[in-house]
């Protein structure tokens, strides 16, 4: 009899044993290998040879002929965004590159190697995507230590177009799955190749390279000046996204609506994200933070890709977002609060992401301003913007923004969002006069 109970106890716990073990597989498909949302599976094994894939190799990246084509570019005069990475145009699909083969009786697969010498990092830029049931896409590198996807019809837009985030060195590999009986896999073109030309992933102990990046006077949000923001933490994201030749770092924050449904509207600046494709190629990085006060780096794995703009002006510098996807429960996000009020803030706090770093927060005990600061030489785009349209805080106590910080949320004493950053002069040798769009405007 006690055998036969024992046997029970064994059998029921291995049977809570499986369904947790099938829960866990769910989530950690659901989420995916490397962090953005994809549907399980894994790619076929890979073999670095002519007859199995076919490689296509981008132009050689000349950075100093870059970084003159991106200075005249941008010329945003104290503005705060970041480029990290280089735009190759291309039009990739496995009508016109690639090689196909079959691998059993049930699939058939598509397979194209993209090279770019010197990359820190490549991802690519979907302009065609629209995939039927039952077929699946992978990225990966050629050891398939970093693999995104799947990705299958659940992943389609209605812009048809899809971004993936970035994937460690010189090569990645796109592969498309097609059930052998099936005539018409759908549409699939990769529109853009990215060249990361900043180290955003970094050395092997590190996971992102701009980690350690920003000034030395900027604070992690989980020291003590962050104690009393742990939960607003939450709704601000780092943001990466094409825009124009490059790719570029900012910051954004999920804001709450009056219905409070947690539809997963998104705040930044018009600077950063003012066009349909910016929009449709941004992938935001949620609870990239260092998990101490001066710790170790944080997690990448967090990230949604895709978005469309709600709303958006030049002249105010902010734009509204609504995110493709919610964020899943395990990314514990937060929907920031709001005040219309006009009322000069006493106090305030943003927190970002400074050069593209884990993230940090920057503390104003004094209150705002809508007062300009009285220099010869005002920069242009405080004419060129709304009249008063911006708060001014005239020196930070603790921390500055930096290149990457753009769009990043001002918080007041109630830890509401009164405005979003677009740029001016702090840095940590004089944290001065910065400048942030009023949200009741």
């Amino acid at each position: 009899m006690a055998l036969v109970e024992n046997k029970k106890s064994l059998m029921n716990f291995l049977y809570v044993y499986r369904s947790m073990i099938l829960i866990v597989i769910f989530c950690i498909a659901r989420v995916g290998v490397n962090g953005q949302v994809s549907y399980g599976g894994r790619p076929y094994p890979y073999e670095d040879r002519k007859a199995y894939s076919h490689i296509v190799k981008m132009p050689l990246f000349d950075y100093n002929l870059v970084r003159s084509q991106l200075d005249e570019e941008k010329t945003l005069d104290g503005r705060k965004p970041l480029p990290v990475a280089w735009n190759y145009e291309v039009n990739l699909n496995p009508y016109n590159s690639g090689n196909w083969h079959r691998v059993n009786d049930t699939t058939r697969l598509w397979r194209l190697e993209i090279q770019s010498d010197n990359a820190y990092a490549l991802n690519v830029f979907f302009n065609e995507f629209a995939l039927e049931k039952g077929v699946r896409v992978f990225l990966y590198d050629p050891a398939q230590t970093h693999i995104r996807g799947s990705f299958d019809h659940r992943s389609n837009k209605p812009s048809g177009s899809f971004p993936v985030s970035f994937i460690p060195g010189e090569k990645i590999i796109v592969e498309l799955q097609v059930p052998w009986d099936m005539p018409d896999f759908g549409r699939l073109n990769i529109g853009v190749v990215g060249h990361a030309f900043a180290d955003i992933f970094g050395s092997k102990d590190r996971k992102d390279g701009q980690f350690g990046k920003s000034g030395d006077c900027n604070v992690d949000i989980n020291c003590p000046a962050g104690d009393e923001w742990q939960v607003l933490k939450r709704a601000v994201c780092r943001i990466i996204f094409i825009s124009g030749l490059s790719q570029v770092l900012c910051t954004g924050t999920l804001i709450n609506n009056t219905a409070i449904d947690g539809k997963p509207y998104l705040l930044t600046a018009n600077h950063c994200i003012n066009k349909s494709k910016e929009a449709e190629s941004a992938i935001f990085y949620f609870g990239y933070e260092s998990p101490e006060c001066d710790g170790t780096d944080g997690s990448i794995e967090n990230s949604l890709a895709h978005s469309v703009i709600k709303a958006t002006s030049d002249s105010l510098d902010f734009s509204l977002l609504l995110l493709s996807e919610e964020p899943p429960d395990s990314y514990n996000p937060y929907f920031a609060g709001w005040t219309i009020s006009d009322n000069p803030a006493p106090s305030s706090v943003c927190i970002h992401h400074p050069m593209g770093d884990v993230k940090k927060i920057t503390i104003d005990e004094d209150p705002v301003t809508s007062q300009y600061q009285a220099d010869l030489h005002p920069t242009h785009w405080l004419f060129d913007s709304t009249p008063n349209g911006f708060w001014r805080v005239i020196r930070w106590n603790i921390g500055v923004t930096e290149n990457g910080s753009s769009g990043a949320p001002l918080l007041n004493n109630n830890g509401l969002i009164v405005g979003n950053l677009t740029g001016g002069d702090a840095d940590c040798s004089n944290p001065v006069n910065d400048y942030f769009s009023k949200f009741h405007l």
